[in-house]
């Protein structure tokens, strides 16, 4: 900060407050090499005396910039490596991106039994695409029914069908 103040002591920071200021402001933790690179960031970028705001901005654009150079030498450091990703898992991506690109339906999972058992009690004759296609509201449906019956909640989630033709979670008052 000895640079700062050579730089712009003429200019405002003749006071104690500013100091006390700009002491919270950056981290406790700072090293000499840190106010080094902070300093002359600051020389380039600021024709006038910078405030505490814009100090402390540059010193986050510094450590976006520290972190970012960071990740970039992780990433390249894994694409270096010479065991690269699991083959299957490999395999089943690109058969995945295949489908994708030739607009083939996505796989369906099997809909568990409790799943089928339960929007049976609500929907009786709905037909398993749907069931299938709404699997995951269908699965937080039976979730929150749970928490809420064993929270005594004056409210239900359930289920109705939609215009479109697919089940839309939807929150009810229990009647008494």
């Amino acid at each position: 900060m000895k640079k700062l103040l050579g730089c712009y002591a003429k200019q405002v920071y003749n006071s104690q407050e500013f100091w006390l200021t700009l002491a919270k402001a950056l981290p406790k933790d700072l090293s000499e090499s840190d106010g080094e690179q902070l300093s002359q960031r600051i020389a380039t970028e600021c024709k006038y005396a910078p405030s505490i705001s814009e100090i402390v901005n540059i010193w986050r654009m510094i450590k976006r910039e520290r972190f970012q150079r960071r990740q970039y030498a992780i990433v390249e450091s894994a694409s270096d490596a010479e065991d690269g990703p699991d083959p299957e898992l490999l395999k089943k991506v690109k058969e995945h991106l295949r489908g994708f690109k030739s607009h083939e339906p996505m796989p369906t999972r099997d809909i568990p039994k409790e799943a089928h058992e339960f929007i049976s009690g609500i929907f009786p004759d709905l037909s398993e695409t749907i069931i299938a296609d709404d699997l995951t509201d269908i699965e937080y449906c039976m979730r929150e029914r749970q928490k809420e019956e064993r929270n005594h909640s004056p409210y239900r989630t359930t289920l109705r069908m939609g215009r479109d033709g697919h089940l839309e979670l939807w929150m009810q008052k229990v009647r008494t």
